[in-house]
């Protein structure tokens, strides 16, 4: 699923307020979901819970999931 240009740049500028200057989504979810993939040293230094609301924000109607990116998820850049 293809995210559209002006949602990328809403989650690279809560991305930027939370200290994280880049990031991956997942490319396999579906229409109602957005997973955001940190790189592990960002994910474990973040309060994902509060970066996940202000993500909530800016994606709505969307299920938002943030986690650390990893070996498994198929991915591509915001």
């Amino acid at each position: 699923m293809v995210m559209e240009r002006s949602a990328r740049e809403d989650v690279r500028e809560v991305l930027r307020r939370f200290g994280i200057g880049s990031a991956r989504r997942a490319s396999t979810t579906d229409a109602t979901e957005e997973v955001i993939l940190l790189a592990p040293a960002d994910a474990e230094v973040i309060d994902a819970d509060e970066l996940t609301l202000a993500l909530m924000n800016v994606l709505p109607h969307k299920k938002v999931w943030v986690t650390a990116d990893g070996p498994r998820w198929t991915s591509e850049e915001l």
